[in-house]
């Protein structure tokens, strides 16, 4: 009974001792209704007026955790809420409401409503709706974190000079900019943000910020400058199964993203419906490395060039990817690219993309120089006439042009390393020198001035290269390697099967006669 006793008494101190040593986490009571601060103390009974009293409570405390419990809306006008810890003890501040699962509402005025400073500090936002301030949020260092909450009417969202951020669903609508990024690192899950107008981005990532978007949404956002709805200038971009519809960056380059020496990857992204004078959806410049991995460029429209993308200079990869109806008035109805340089590092490369219903008056899916480094992999093409231009010279000074002809003779390989690569879709299925047909990366790179081909002859698969006279003096491979390895494989095949008969037969002989040699 005595050790009954014991243990029961054990288990109340344990249970009396678990705040104390995971730290106890200490309430700030928080009451808009109340108008004008006090002498308040932050408890239940004596609840504050302000963001900004509640967080002077907290930084004379010695605790480390707290949450701010807010009943009512709040207008903070020209305060601001500062939050910092020179210590390295660490703090964490919650701010939501004090009912369950309902928003708390910050109307700001013209001076910044929440500062963080303090490598230790973490700021955490839960539900709360931003209103009409100058600033929204500003970190230096630190942490600060939104989860569900909403931001409207505001000059800027979110100021990052350095630390950490995320943003957890929510939405971003009506701001003049969303967030401007000056360094650290930031990440956006399941976020979206429409109908934002700026005399810049929506969103700038510079100064080595490194941002990650996963399930975000741009929509019907507008740059009246004109250089990106997300524009990333030395920096780094992740984006993951996102969707940017209906941008526009008004006179300028780069409908959705505008990335300027940076690197970056895109994965099961989107544009829809984008435009821009130049790059309705994405503008590449100044060396960046860009990856792009299956993903839709759908209707984007550029009044000048690149329908989808416009490249000025840096290496880039486009896998698995489709273009499909976008337009450009001047060049490249999908795709321009500009001097990519002879650096062998800076290739552009589109490898496994499908084209189709793109347009432009030169170059339906791809406008180049001649000196671009470009590499074309098993690309396929539904245009038969003006599927690529390549100029042979500079801009504004074009000598000499060559349609439909693949950079031919002045960009040769190892610059435009076409074949294997262009596919052309061919109705009538037969090497009648038509120029159209199917390129698969089987075909060998004999194929220099002409379209390597897999087409249908006598209604069986035949590989054969096809050449236009037009297009040079080069002999095309007659046959691709994978047409000899078929070869082989197929006799192969019938010998396994030729053994098998036999060794079949051996054992139905073996079995009704009883013997083991066929000499017997």
């Amino acid at each position: 009974m005595m050790n009954l006793a014991r243990s029961v008494s054990i288990s109340v101190c344990i249970l009396f001792l678990i705040p104390f040593i995971h730290g106890a986490v200490e309430t700030i009571f928080v009451d808009g209704s109340l108008g004008h601060d006090t002498n308040c103390t932050g408890t239940a009974t004596s609840p504050c007026a302000s963001l900004p009293r509640a967080f002077d409570i907290i930084d004379k405390s010695t605790l480390s955790d707290f949450v701010v419990s807010i009943t009512g809306d709040l207008v903070q006008d020209n305060a601001t809420a500062v939050l910092k810890r020179e210590s390295s003890a660490g703090l964490s501040v919650t701010i939501r409401s004090h009912e369950e699962d309902a928003q708390v509402n910050i109307k700001g005025g013209a001076a910044v409503g929440f500062q963080v400073f303090g490598a230790s500090v973490r700021l955490v936002f839960e539900k709360v709706q931003f209103k009409q301030h100058d600033v929204a949020v500003q970190i230096k260092t630190g942490i600060v974190e939104f989860h569900d909450c909403h931001f409207t009417e505001n000059k800027v969202s979110l100021s990052q000079q350095g630390g950490s951020s995320v943003v957890t669903g929510g939405t971003f609508t009506n701001n003049r900019q969303s967030f401007r990024l000056d360094g650290g690192s930031s990440t956006f899950d399941s976020v979206s943000l429409d109908h934002n107008v700026n005399d810049g981005p929506t969103v700038t990532a510079a100064r080595g910020t490194s941002l990650t978007l996963n399930k975000v949404v741009f929509d019907s956002n507008n740059n009246t400058r004109g250089d990106g709805i997300l524009k990333v200038v030395d920096g780094s971009i992740t984006v993951t199964s996102s969707n940017f519809t209906g941008n526009s960056a008004g006179e300028g380059t780069a409908g959705a993203i505008h990335a300027s020496n940076a690197t970056g990857t895109i994965t099961h992204g989107n544009f829809t419906g984008n435009m821009a004078d130049n790059g309705a959806a994405l503008g590449i410049y100044n060396g960046t490395s860009l990856t792009i991995l299956y993903t839709v460029f759908l209707a984007n429209k550029a009044a000048k060039e690149g329908g989808a993308i416009f490249v000025e200079r840096g290496p880039l990869v486009v896998q698995n990817c489709t273009f499909e109806s976008n337009h450009a008035d001047v060049n490249g109805g999908s795709v321009v690219i500009y001097n990519q340089g002879n650096d062998g590092n800076e290739t552009a490369t589109f490898s496994r993309c499908n084209m189709t219903k793109n347009t432009s008056p030169k170059g339906n899916n791809i406008w180049m120089l001649f000196s671009s480094n470009v590499r074309l992999d098993h690309l396929v093409v539904t245009q038969s006439t003006g599927p690529v231009f390549c100029a042979d010279s500079s801009i504004g000074n074009v000598t000499s042009t060559h349609t439909n002809t693949y950079c031919v003779p002045t960009c040769r390989s190892p610059q435009c390393a076409f074949c294997p690569g262009l596919c052309l879709l061919d109705n009538s299925n037969n090497l009648d020198d038509s120029g159209s047909g199917d390129c698969y990366s089987s075909m060998t790179q004999g194929c220099n001035n002409g379209i390597c081909r897999l087409a249908l002859k006598e209604k069986k698969s035949h590989a054969e290269c096809e050449c236009n006279a037009t297009w040079g003096s080069d002999v095309c491979d007659r046959r691709s390697y994978m047409f000899y390895i078929l070869i082989v494989l197929s006799g192969l095949v019938l010998a396994t099967v030729v053994a098998g008969v036999i060794f079949t037969i051996q054992n139905r002989m073996r079995r009704k006669w009883g013997y083991h040699s066929l000499n017997y």
